[in-house]
C-alpha cells in the first residue's frame, strides 16, 4: 500500500509539472499576443467598447483562446514536420494515437491493476489516460531532436558540397538535387530536405518563402544560417560559395566548441555516481569492523 501511495503521488507531481509547464507557455504565448494586438486593434476596440461594452472581455478572451490553440495546432504540424511526417493527414494520426494510447492505458489500468477503493482505481485510470495522451507527443519530441542532431551534423559537409557544385557552374536549383543525391546514403534526412526544397523550387514561384519553409520544418541553426545566407545573396547578388565556405567552417568549430563544452561537464556528472558507488563503499569498509567490535564489546 505504501509503494502504492508512493507511486500515486509521484505521477500526480509529474502530472502537475507537466500540466504548470504547459500552461506557462500559454500565458507566455498571451503575454506576448496581448503586446502586440492593442496597437493594430485600438481603433476596434473602442468603437466596440462604444456599441456593446459588455461583450468586450469575452470577446477579448475567445480571441486568446483561439490564437493560443492555432499556435499549438502549428507547433505540433512544425514538430511533425521536423520528425519526418508529411502526409496531409498527419495532424489527424496524432490526435488519433494520443486518443487511442490513453484509452488503452486507461482500460489496462482499470483491468490489471485492481485497486482495495473505487476511488483509488478511477484515480489510477484517470492517470493512466493523461500519461497515454502525452506519450504519442513525446515519441515526435524525441524522434523530432534526433533528426535535428543528424541534419545539424551533416550540414557543414552538405554546405561543402554545395560550394564545389556552385563552383563548377550550377544554380541553387542544380546544387540542392546534386548535394540531396549524394547525401541519400550518408544523410537520409537532409537529403529528403534538400530535394523536397528543390522541388519546391522548380514549382512555386516565390524563393524565398521556399527557403524559409526549408527553416521551419528543419528546426536546425545551421539551416537557418544557410538559408539567410541563400536568401541575401539571391535578393543583393553577392557571391554564395565564398560565404558558405566560410560559414561551414564557423559551424565546424562551433561543433568542436560544443563538444568541448559537453566534455567539460563528464566529471561534474561523474562526482555523483563515484560518491555512490565508491565513498559509500569505501566508508563501509573502513568504518564497519570498529563498529562491528563495539557493539560486540557492549553485547
Amino acid at each position: 500500500m505504501l509503494f502504492i501511495s508512493s507511486a500515486l503521488m509521484l505521477s500526480g507531481a509529474l502530472l502537475l509539472m507537466l500540466m504548470r509547464r504547459r500552461g506557462q507557455r500559454l500565458d507566455l504565448l498571451n503575454s506576448r499576443l496581448l503586446m502586440i494586438a492593442p496597437a493594430a486593434t485600438a481603433g476596434f476596440n473602442r468603437r466596440s467598447r462604444k456599441q456593446r461594452p459588455e461583450g468586450q472581455p469575452q470577446r477579448h478572451a475567445a480571441l486568446r483562446q483561439a490564437e493560443a490553440s492555432r499556435s499549438e495546432k502549428v507547433k505540433l504540424q512544425q514538430m511533425l514536420q521536423q520528425a519526418g511526417f508529411r502526409s496531409p493527414d498527419a495532424l489527424r494520426w496524432l490526435v488519433t494515437a494520443k486518443l487511442c494510447v490513453a484509452l488503452l492505458l486507461a482500460l489496462a489500468s482499470w483491468l490489471l491493476l485492481p485497486q482495495p477503493t473505487m476511488l483509488l482505481q478511477l484515480l489510477f485510470a484517470i492517470v493512466a489516460l493523461v500519461l497515454g495522451s502525452m506519450l504519442p507527443e513525446f515519441y515526435l519530441q524525441r524522434r523530432a531532436k534526433e533528426i535535428s542532431g543528424k541534419i545539424s551534423a551533416t550540414v557543414p559537409d552538405a554546405m561543402d558540397l554545395l560550394v564545389i557544385c556552385l563552383e563548377a557552374g550550377m544554380n541553387i536549383d542544380r546544387a540542392f538535387r546534386r548535394v540531396g543525391e549524394e547525401l541519400r546514403t550518408v544523410a537520409p534526412d537532409l537529403s529528403r530536405e534538400l530535394l523536397a526544397t528543390e522541388a519546391e523550387l522548380q514549382v512555386l514561384p516565390d524563393r524565398q518563402k521556399v527557403m524559409e519553409d526549408l527553416a521551419w520544418r528543419v528546426q536546425v541553426e545551421e539551416v537557418e544560417q544557410m538559408v539567410f545566407t541563400l536568401i541575401q545573396a539571391e535578393r543583393f547578388g553577392s557571391p554564395v560559395a565564398p560565404t558558405l565556405r566560410q560559414l561551414a567552417a564557423d559551424m565546424r568549430h562551433l561543433q568542436l566548441l560544443r563538444l568541448e563544452e559537453r566534455l567539460g561537464k563528464i566529471p561534474a556528472r561523474m562526482s555523483l555516481p563515484l560518491m555512490l558507488l565508491i565513498m559509500f563503499p569505501l566508508v563501509v569498509l573502513i568504518a564497519g569492523p570498529p563498529i562491528i567490535t563495539l557493539i560486540r564489546s557492549l553485547q
